[in-house]
């Protein structure tokens, strides 16, 4: 049985100086790309009609993810609660097992180097029982603190971090909020620790589609880590 442990609340006042990693994004579908909260453009799942992780992209000519290591993690309080304790260990697996599926081996020739991904369950990082939202920055706030007080791997040439987003708090990305402007995105800054590159999925309507999101997020992001590769 896959083990959850927690991180300290402290990680999330640390100051974080770093700067968002510009993605160029160019001639990219207007429905999939949004400005964050620094001006940068963001591949997203964006909601209604999304397109599945194995629909056709055109290359650009940029870097994949060629051998993709994806670490998890469960961000909010909620997470830890009876009630969404199946869900999450549901969600955990289902990453697992797309991992290995026969969907994301497809993607070998668009340059994958490996046929699966490795899954590393981080943990849960637990928010104040006030925090209903979370902003981009706020994420690369704690993603940072979690890299300096080392709980989270550092990033690696191939390495993913996914934040799942707990039931009840929701995500902003430039001011808009997740479910009318999208599902899930990918993004990266520059952290001292190195490139961190992130997938972010708010809890949507359903498991299914909040796995579903999480699986097109993952694939852009492996296809597409800086925005000028698959798309």
């Amino acid at each position: 049985m896959t083990s959850f442990r927690k991180f300290p609340l402290l990680f999330l006042a640390l100051p974080l100086a770093a700067q968002g990693a510009r993605m160029p994004l160019q001639d990219a579908p207007a429905h999939r790309v949004l400005v964050d909260d620094d001006d940068g453009k963001v591949e997203i799942v964006p909601s209604g009609g999304a397109t599945s992780p194995d629909a056709v992209r055109k290359f650009h000519g940029g870097a994949i993810l060629a051998s993709p290591r994806i670490y998890t993690i469960y961000y909010g309080s909620a997470w830890s609660s009876p009630q969404h304790a199946a869900p999450m260990r549901r969600m955990s697996d289902g990453m697992t097992a797309f991992g290995v599926s026969e969907r994301f081996a497809a993607l070998k020739p668009q340059g994958l180097d490996a046929f699966s991904f490795p899954v590393v369950n981080e943990g849960i990082a637990p928010t104040l029982p006030s925090v209903t939202s979370v902003s981009d920055l706020g994420l690369q706030h704690f993603l940072h603190g979690a890299l300096r007080q080392g709980r989270l791997h550092p990033p690696t040439g191939d390495s993913l971090v996914v934040v799942f987003l707990a039931p009840g708090i929701r995500s902003t990305l430039g001011g808009k909020p997740d479910g009318a402007a999208f599902q899930a995105y990918h993004s990266a800054y520059h952290d001292e620790a190195g490139l961190m590159r992130y997938v972010v999925v708010p809890f949507g309507a359903s498991e299914e589609s909040t796995r579903n999101a999480a699986e097109q997020a993952i694939t852009a992001a492996v296809l597409n880590p800086d925005g000028d590769g698959w798309y």
